[in-house]
């Protein structure tokens, strides 16, 4: 049923996918032990500059992911898009392993680099993420981010940035040598330091986060960052009680204060059982699924990429949140880099 119903996502009635994502809320809700539902909603908008939109998204749980694709001609798009058919195999069941997640990355890393780009710009794409997992048999949330798309929590009313850019402007703020002020008007404000494909670092960082009735979390492009301070973004997650309209509140902020790159956002929340719900489009991509290229050498595949995982948490800046969260290190793929990353 699963591969069928992401398989064929892209052809599918949305009404009918509908159907098929709130059939199961009730049931999920009881397995999660009856103490938490999940509510999530996925908005996106190619703004006011860009003629393509090259971010993707998926809001379906256990998987709130955003990825925002880079490249050279058409190559953004497929980038994420690649990302999204890939982690759509682990949505629709209750909760997600870290080996499946990283196996997930680095499939999708193998499809990004088989691209060939004649522009001479590799292809590649951020990935941003709040999932859903067991840890010590208890439910929590975890958090993955590559490159400057961003994680946002908002806990008992306390706003909070989860993930860290991996940014050449976040290092300069890191260092001291710039201000947040600073780093949101720098020349170097779109360029970043770690990516999926594009570059020759691949790694992820991940944090854990017990779940706690009420929490809110945002997954965000910097389409939508790069528009709206953290402020506004606090504003209207504390605000904006109706599940099905934060995102598309966000996303249409973040237009209207410019629009000047692709603006994509998903929430989520822990809800009461009753509450339930995913709203809007559950899987996002320009580039139709079905089209996307496909690694068919499985033994080639597992020869050049396994995840290796780094047993050892994160010691700097990243792991001492304050906010509950904890750093649980990240993973690199061993695989060859594409030409000219």
């Amino acid at each position: 049923m699963r591969s069928q119903r992401f398989g064929l996502h892209a052809v599918l009635d949305q009404g009918d996918v509908n159907q098929l994502v709130n059939a199961d809320l009730s049931l999920r809700a009881e397995r999660h032990g009856g103490d938490f539902g999940v509510a999530s909603t996925g908005a996106t908008d190619v703004g006011l500059v860009r003629s393509i939109n090259e971010d993707s998204f998926i809001s379906y749980d256990p998987i709130f992911l955003v990825a925002d694709g880079m490249g050279g001609h058409n190559a953004g798009e497929v980038a994420s898009g690649i990302v999204a058919d890939e982690f759509a195999s682990l949505a629709g069941g209750d909760y997600v392993e870290l080996e499946d997640v990283a196996d997930a990355m680095v499939r999708s890393y193998e499809r990004i680099a088989s691209l060939d780009d004649d522009s001479g710009r590799s292809a590649g794409t951020t990935v941003a993420m709040v999932a859903l997992t067991l840890h010590e048999s208890e439910p929590h949330w975890l958090v993955m981010n590559l490159g400057d798309s961003r994680v946002y929590m908002l806990r008992d009313g306390e706003f909070s940035q989860i993930s860290v850019d991996h940014s050449v402007v976040q290092e300069l703020v890191d260092r001291g040598e710039i201000t947040l002020d600073q780093a949101r008007v720098h020349p170097y404000r779109n360029m970043i330091t770690r990516a999926l494909g594009a570059g020759p670092d691949t790694r992820p960082d991940f944090w854990l986060i017990p779940v706690r009735l009420g929490d809110r979390f945002l997954v965000c492009s910097d389409g939508v960052t790069g528009e709206v301070s953290d402020g506004e973004l606090h504003t209207m997650l504390q605000e904006t009680s109706e599940a099905d309209f934060v995102a598309q509140r966000i996303v249409e902020t973040a237009v209207a204060h410019g629009g000047r790159d692709n603006a994509t956002a998903v929430v989520v929340s822990a809800v009461e059982p009753d509450d339930a719900g995913v709203y809007g489009e559950h899987i996002f991509t320009t580039v139709d699924r079905l089209e996307l290229p496909v690694i068919t050498d499985e033994d080639a595949l597992d020869d050049a990429a396994t995840a290796q995982l780094e047993g050892e948490p994160d010691t700097g800046d990243q792991s001492d949140r304050g906010d509950g969260a904890e750093a649980v290190g990240s993973f690199e793929a061993e695989q060859e880099h594409p030409e000219g990353a």
